[in-house]
């Protein structure tokens, strides 16, 4: 929690401070041994994350056991902010351009059984006008299921709804705004893409749960702190408008070896140099 000043005089105010979190997609990991998976999830708790999220392929070997799953995850101490469910674009439904329903409710209902907080979808890019409006309906039906569940959905970008002709990642977001679809911004894509990652952090702030957070310098990836997004001037507009939210390093290979901590420990010191003491631990 954050103190921050009353205006009339009656003692601090306690808001609630931004929580960091780690993928767990920087670590080689074998879906079907779980003490692989665990070994993952060790190692992001003691460099000081306090959560992470992880894609489905590496728990649903495992859905018989749900419940032991459940607490040797609740067992590392980390909080299971959400499993990912991204496939390959010709397995998306050709219709929504999203994981097809007969794989999304399973594994929303996964989600809820091991302990995850939120289910993440991310789409194929949408090549005409229709169909961006049939992802859309698409993913309000996702949203709206998982909100029977009580398991609220994200949406996860990458860099082509931002370099959409169709300006797809700004029709996601307004015509969603009345409907329980809330995102995962994945603010690294963005500012690959060539986003305005400020102006457009600021403009939707509410309707975003967390971002991933990744950084680039001529154009590769490098460990988050190392390359030119803003990092410092993107902590400061969270922490000014008192967002509450998670924020999640994700370091993808680019092709290359897995590093684990290699990457991740310097990506956390760097977030939590940025964020300081508008961090919860």
């Amino acid at each position: 929690m954050i103190d921050t000043p009353n205006s009339f005089g009656l003692g601090p105010i306690r808001k609630p401070a931004i929580q960091l979190g780690a993928q767990t997609n920087a670590w080689p990991i074998d879906p079907a041994n779980f003490d692989s998976f665990l070994g993952v999830l060790k190692q992001i708790r003691s460099t000081g994350y306090t959560g992470f999220e992880t894609g489905y392929f590496n728990l649903t070997p495992h859905a018989d056991r749900a419940n032991e799953v459940r607490k040797r995850i609740a067992d590392t101490g980390l909080t299971f902010f959400a499993l990912h469910l991204a496939i390959p674009f010709a397995k998306c439904d050709p219709e929504t351009l999203l994981p097809p329903e007969s794989l999304y409710r399973p594994t929303a209902e996964l989600a809820l059984a091991v302990g995850a907080q939120h289910l993440v979808l991310s789409g194929a890019p949408a090549k005409s006008a229709d169909k961006v409006r049939q992802k859309v309906a698409g993913l309000v039906r996702a949203a709206e299921f998982g909100s029977s569940l009580g398991l609220p959905v994200l949406y996860h970008n990458h860099d082509w709804e931002f370099t959409s002709q169709l300006h797809e990642i700004d029709s996601l977001f307004d015509e969603t705004n009345s409907t329980p679809v809330r995102f995962l911004l994945d603010i690294g894509h963005a500012f690959h893409a060539g986003g305005n990652v400020l102006a457009f952090t600021s403009a939707w702030l509410e309707r975003i749960a967390a971002f991933h957070m990744r950084d680039y310098s001529n154009g590769k990836q490098v460990s988050l702190g190392q390359g030119s997004f803003p990092l410092a001037s993107f902590a400061a507009l969270l922490r000014s408008r008192g967002w509450d939210g998670w924020v999640l390093n994700e370091e993808d290979s680019d092709g290359k070896e897995k590093l684990g901590l290699v990457v991740i420990d310097p990506a956390y010191r760097a977030l939590e140099a940025a964020f300081s003491k508008g961090i919860s631990r």
